[in-house]
């Protein structure tokens, strides 16, 4: 009997250590979301990094840099994503512009005159026509759109169709000069030798 008291004991007490365990994971979970929703308000961080679920942002101010170059132009928010297909760009360069132009899958838009700031640092979306954005989206659509292998269809068929035309038109030939040695067989100008 006193075996089966002990192993009844030691039963007990692994499942109460279970059920401390199990309680403790419980805690470390909801505290470690308290943290990562405390995080999501933080009022430091701009509107938009609260709200980007799909992208990892992290936002600064003046008061984050320690070492010269100081930021002085008031806090800001910084996206970063390595996912492939996240954004489309359309880049121009040409006698009066040289800009970039990005939409991100997050909504996200920017725009970089690179002729007045050609390392990326100053997104001037803002000082935009409605009429200048629109026309950069229809690029960006148009060419998330194109798939050169339409155009390789249409090539190949073209060169197919040549192909045809020039076998069909030999062909005929062939047939003319065969339909002409037969005539002329039959008129005796041909031996069989």
């Amino acid at each position: 009997m006193k075996f089966f008291q002990t192993n009844e004991a030691e039963r007990m007490r692994k499942r109460e250590e279970k059920k401390l365990e199990k309680m403790r994971r419980k805690e470390r979970k909801r505290l470690k979301k308290e943290r990562k929703e405390k995080r999501k308000l933080n009022p430091r961080k701009a509107d938009h990094c609260k709200e980007d679920s799909k992208m990892n942002c992290f936002s600064h101010d003046n008061n984050h840099w320690r070492t010269a170059p100081f930021w002085t132009e008031g806090p800001f928010c910084a996206c970063t994503n390595s996912n492939n297909n996240t954004y489309w760009c359309v880049r121009n360069i040409n006698s009066t512009h040289n800009y970039l132009y990005c939409e991100y899958v997050t909504g996200m838009v920017t725009y970089f005159d690179l002729r007045v700031d050609p390392h990326q640092l100053r997104n001037v979306l803002h000082t935009l026509t409605d009429g200048e954005v629109n026309y950069m989206h229809s690029q960006v659509i148009r060419l998330r759109n194109y798939s050169a292998e339409q155009e390789y269809r249409t090539e190949h068929q073209k060169q197919r169709r040549e192909m045809l035309r020039i076998k069909l038109k030999e062909r005929k030939n062939k047939e003319r000069q065969n339909r002409k040695m037969r005539r002329n067989r039959r008129r005796g100008y041909y031996r069989r030798g």
